[in-house]
């Protein structure tokens, strides 16, 4: 887990995304993972989980749900 993002972050993250930037871009101007930035945009829906191009490192499974839950 990384440093907490700021509503402000998220909403230039939206906004860059929206605009085009693609993770890779957003990535290296956050200062975040790849991983980080493709995680944030699908936990704001703007991003579908298999359109990330790395893998969920907690284990979601197809429907959302986390291997272990209920």
């Amino acid at each position: 887990v990384g440093k907490p993002w700021t509503a402000e972050e998220d909403e230039r993250l939206v906004a860059e995304f929206e605009q085009g930037r693609s993770p890779r871009e957003l990535a290296r101007e956050f200062g975040r993972t790849l991983a980080g930035i493709e995680a944030r945009l699908e936990k704001l829906g703007k991003l579908a989980p298999e359109q990330r191009v790395t893998s969920n490192r907690y284990g979601a499974r197809a429907g959302g749900q986390v291997a272990g839950t209920s």
